[in-house]
Formats: structure tokens, C-alpha cells, sequence
């Protein structure tokens, strides 16, 4: 039951990471999309469009997920290769979502519209995930110090109980 449980746990905290991931991909694409349309001229965008926005974050939210899914200390390389599926993999799939989906066909100037929404786009997933390692990178850091002191209390307290042990 314990082992159940844990899986389940594990899974939960994938999901919530995954959750809030799609939420600021899809947030962003959505605000985006809506004032590159406000700036042709247009201020609504359509429910499709916003469903086919949230589906697309949830997949690269899951894609990315999945690339850093064990906790593991990742080689040099396999860490950079990793890195870059984890910025390219959503990138790819917006760009070729949003032109199987059409979503600058009937916007003036569409094509351009369309190239500057996927060039904020790859900025905001290369950002996104520069930030995201700089954040894990601090609490990594910050966690390695308090194991450190641990350590260090813990050899602290070895040694005075094996000194009073000696003075009995």
C-alpha cells in the first residue's frame, strides 16, 4: 500500500509541475496571440484557438516534464541535449500546430504576425528555461549548504557524546 501510495505521490508532483508549466505557456501564448491581433486590428480571438493554445502548452508542458523526469544527476552532454529538447521540442510544436491550425490565416499581414509570435515565442521558452535552471540551480545550492551544516552538527554531536562516554 506504502509503495502505491508513493507512486501516486510521485505522480501527483509531475502533474502539478506539468500543471503549472501549461499554465504560463498557455497564459503566454494566448496574451500574445491577443495583442499581436489587437495590433491588426482585431481584439477577439477564438475559442478554438485559445482550446487548441491550452492543448498545445499542456503537451510541451508534459514534453519538458518528461525530459527531466528522474532525479538524477545528468552528464554534461546528455544535460545540454536534454536543455535543448527542452526549449526546441515546445518550440517546434507551436510553430507547427499554429500552421496546421491556421492561426494568421485571415489577419493582415498575417505572416508577419506569425513570425514575430514565434520569434517571443522561442525567446520565451529559451528565457523560461534558463530561469527555471538558475531556480533550480539557487535552491540546489542552498540545500547542498543546509546538508552541509547537517553534516557538520551531526559530527559536532558524535564527538561530544563520545567524549562524555571517555570522562565516565
Amino acid at each position: 500500500m506504502n509503495r502505491w501510495r508513493d507512486r501516486w505521490t510521485e505522480w501527483f508532483k509531475h502533474e502539478l509541475d506539468a500543471e503549472i508549466m501549461a499554465c504560463m505557456h498557455g497564459f503566454v501564448m494566448v496574451f500574445l496571440y491577443l495583442m499581436e491581433k489587437f495590433i491588426a486590428g482585431s481584439d477577439m480571438i477564438g475559442f478554438l484557438c485559445a482550446l487548441e493554445m491550452g492543448i498545445l502548452a499542456y503537451g510541451a508542458a508534459w514534453i519538458q516534464k518528461l525530459l527531466f523526469i528522474r532525479d538524477r544527476i545528468y552528464g554534461k552532454w546528455e544535460y545540454r541535449l536534454r536543455l535543448l529538447g527542452w526549449i526546441f521540442f515546445p518550440y517546434g510544436l507551436t510553430v507547427l500546430t499554429g500552421q496546421v491550425f491556421g492561426w494568421f490565416e485571415g489577419i493582415p499581414h498575417g505572416a508577419a504576425v506569425g513570425v514575430v509570435f514565434y520569434a517571443v515565442m522561442a525567446a520565451y521558452y529559451i528565457l523560461f528555461a534558463f530561469l527555471i535552471e538558475r531556480f533550480y540551480m539557487r535552491e540546489s545550492r542552498r540545500l547542498n549548504e543546509l546538508l552541509r551544516e547537517l553534516k557538520a552538527e551531526e559530527k559536532k554531536r558524535k564527538a561530544s557524546l563520545t567524549g562524555k562516554e571517555e570522562a565516565e
